[in-house]
């Protein structure tokens, strides 16, 4: 009999950019569809304009260097605003925005030490 490994989703709603928008603010504004943009590119107006002013150049999803940018302080920000919206998301119910994305990078700087 093979046993069976326990499966946890890691997800961020409305999408991924807005786990990085955390590194920068907290915000718990929902993102939705408007005119012609989709509720991701929303997020990555917000982003960009965080990005711009902290680095001085556009965020691209491909950029090799996301992480070199984000970690230290900025992260710590991060996991402590997605600590913040989970009791909203608790309080409320909604899932726009939502990530548990802290509790992934929680967990791998748990089995780092």
């Amino acid at each position: 009999m093979q046993i069976k490994k326990p499966f946890y989703a890691i997800t961020t709603t409305p999408c991924f950019e807005f786990w990085l928008l955390l590194h920068f603010s907290y915000t718990d504004k929902a993102y939705n569809v408007k005119g012609n943009k989709s509720s991701c590119d929303c997020v990555n107006q917000d982003l960009q304009r965080y990005w711009k002013k902290a680095f001085n150049v556009e965020y691209g999803k491909n950029k090799g260097d996301i992480y070199q940018k984000l970690k230290g302080d900025k992260a710590t920000n991060a996991i402590k605003h997605a600590k913040q919206l989970s009791l909203l998301y608790k309080e409320t119910g909604s899932e726009n925005p939502q990530t548990n994305m802290h509790e992934l990078i929680e967990y791998l700087q748990s089995i780092k030490r």
